[in-house]
């Protein structure tokens, strides 16, 4: 799994290892995770509100 962060648009990209992409673009949605890190829960406006401090 890794994700894309386009700070421009405000979007996150998801790339699944099984080569599936989904984007997430609301504030609200929460990021998936790999199985190992089940306990880190992120959502979308977190990471771009870490990015505008």
């Amino acid at each position: 799994m890794g994700w894309l962060i386009d700070p421009e648009e405000e979007l996150v990209f998801v790339y699944f290892a099984d080569r599936t992409l989904a984007v997430f673009a609301m504030p609200t949605d929460p990021i998936p995770v790999p199985t190992f890190a089940q306990a880190f829960s992120i959502r979308v406006g977190q990471i771009f509100g870490w990015l505008e401090e």
